[in-house]
Formats: C-alpha cells, sequence, structure tokens
C-alpha cells in the first residue's frame, strides 16, 4: 500500500497523472475480476514471500462491519500440512478464519462471515493480478471440514475456519465463466 500511494504521489507530482492513465487503470482492474477463474492444478514452485504479504495485505484491505476486522490468516506451506487440508496439490494455502473474540455482538457476530468472504475475494483478485492461481474451497459450516481443518492446524476454539485458499502458479489458464444472467436482478426505480 505505501509502495501504490507513493507511486501515486509521484505521478501527480511529474504530472504524469492523467485522464488516459486512469482509464487504463480503470480497465486493468475491472479486467481483473472479469477473468479471474478458479484454479485447482499447480505447478511445483514456491509462492515467494513478498507475494505473499501482498495477498494478505490486500485481504486486510477489505471493508468489515463496523471495521471489526474478524479475521486471522493461517498461511500454510508445510507440505504435510498442505496435504491434511488442501484438496488439491499446491504449495501454498491461506487458510481465512473468523476471530470470534473479535465480532461484534448480538445478531452482529454473524457478520465475520461476510467480512472474511471479502477478504477471501481480496486475496484472489489479488492473486490473478500477480500471475498466480487460487480456488476457493469450503470449510465452514460444514462441521466435518471445519473439526478437520481446526485439528490439522492446532486452532485455538475461537477461530472458525471459514475456507482454504488454495493458491499457486498454475498449470493451466482457465476460462472465466460468464455467470452474467439479468433474471438475477431486479430493479426499483428509473
Amino acid at each position: 500500500m505505501k509502495l501504490f500511494i507513493a507511486m501515486a504521489a509521484l505521478l501527480a507530482i511529474s504530472g504524469c497523472c492523467c485522464k488516459k492513465t486512469e482509464t487504463t487503470m480503470n480497465e486493468k482492474a475491472i479486467e481483473n475480476i472479469m477473468t479471474r477463474a478458479s484454479v485447482r492444478s499447480f505447478i511445483d514452485q514456491i509462492v515467494e514471500e513478498e507475494k505473499i504479504e501482498i495477498l494478505l495485505r490486500a485481504a486486510m484491505a477489505a471493508p468489515t462491519a463496523m471495521n471489526k476486522q474478524p479475521w486471522h490468516f493461517v498461511v500454510v506451506t508445510d507440505t504435510s500440512k498442505l496435504s491434511e487440508i488442501a484438496q488439491y496439490p499446491s504449495p501454498l494455502a491461506i487458510v481465512v478464519c473468523g476471530d470470534i473474540n473479535k465480532t461484534l455482538p448480538g445478531h452482529g457476530k454473524e457478520f465475520w462471515i461476510t467480512d472474511a468472504s471479502l477478504a477471501s475475494q481480496n486475496i484472489l483478485l489479488a492473486a490473478h493480478a500477480m500471475g498466480l492461481g487460487g480456488v476457493w474451497t469450503a470449510v465452514f459450516p460444514n462441521p466435518d471440514r471445519t473439526q478437520k481443518v481446526r485439528e490439522a492446524l492446532g486452532l485455538p476454539e475461537n477461530l472458525l475456519p471459514l475456507n482454504t485458499l488454495i493458491i499457486g502458479y498454475p498449470t493451466e489458464t482457465p476460462q472465466p465463466k460468464d455467470k452474467w444472467n439479468p433474471e438475477n436482478i431486479t430493479r426499483i426505480g428509473v
């Protein structure tokens, strides 16, 4: 983020920040969203620590209800642990958890699911932007999967795994699915 802010400031100072640059950046952002697809096959190459940090920074840039940030991220690179929790062989998994100790009280307690989901999507989009592939594999609310991941990683009771994001350098580039369906839209107003 600091690097992005510094680059934006440099462009503004040098006068290079123009409408065309903004349009190009906007187009790239939209293209990244529209071309992301689930990847389930990876080459045998580690994901660099710098990229893992960017993924985690992207996750923590997600919005959260009342800025509670009720998430916790477990980065797994240990091959024996990966084989226990990952449905597909990969060099990296990020288990996105809700930290129950950080949730809102009362009915707002379950907002952790939305918050952790937004963080998960940010990770997947950042991975795609960096040439990595990834797939969301559900854990919560399946009690068997939840228990399996908790036990494999030794998670404390306050951490509830929502999903396992399996990430790596893809062996292929799957085509994104066209999910556009106007029947799923209701318009109210003009």
